[in-house]
């Protein structure tokens, strides 16, 4: 009997980390309602394990809790607060490699150390402006009548987006940097005596 029952195998399958109805799911649609990315959320999460250490999620979870919800009112508003919103997902194109593409093409890892500081205006800025402009995208369509937007609005709009942690900074938000900024410069007076 013994050995019968050891030859039954049960299934191993991985505990799902997000259900729906916890805790750390119901923080994560807040924060996909507030328009975080799920790699947003996720970088915000691995900051805050100090205070919620088993509440961390990778983003891949993150989007198969999304796309795995029953077909409903949660699933569509949660894809719809996504970036591009797309009701299913793209697969990764993994099979081609793409690296070595453009002729004479110069490393990454091979420019000056001052364009990863940001000192100097208009290295690698690009980026920057062209993802601000695709999170403003989100509130302001292009060829928006700002004109009809109020004040109040546009205020919403910039808070935010300054408390969407950015990846630049290890998933600090704006808010959070200025506020270590000012506490620095408020401190400095009291050093000095």
């Amino acid at each position: 009997m013994k050995y019968k029952e050891l030859s039954i195998r049960i299934p191993c399958r991985p505990r799902k980390k997000l259900l729906p109805g916890s805790k750390i799911f119901e923080l994560i649609v807040v924060m996909l309602q507030q328009h975080f990315s799920p790699e947003q959320i996720s970088g915000y999460l691995k900051n805050q394990m100090h205070l919620l250490p088993e509440q961390y999620v990778c983003r891949e979870t993150i989007y198969n809790a999304i796309y795995a919800l029953p077909v409903g009112e949660l699933r569509k508003e949660l894809i719809h607060c996504l970036r591009h919103g797309r009701s299913s997902r793209k697969p990764r194109r993994g099979s081609v490699d793409r690296r070595w593409q453009i002729p004479d093409m110069v490393s990454i890892h091979l420019r000056p150390p001052e364009v990863s500081d940001r000192t100097v205006p208009g290295h690698w800025q690009r980026g920057s402006n062209e993802n601000i402009n695709g999170l403003i995208r989100q509130y302001l369509p292009k060829r928006t009548d700002l004109s009809t937007a109020t004040q109040e609005e546009l205020d919403v709009i910039a808070y935010e987006l300054n408390i969407r942690p950015r990846k630049r900074v290890n998933f600090k938000c704006p808010i959070e940097m200025m506020t270590d900024k000012l506490n620095l410069i408020n401190e400095a007076p009291n050093q000095l005596q």
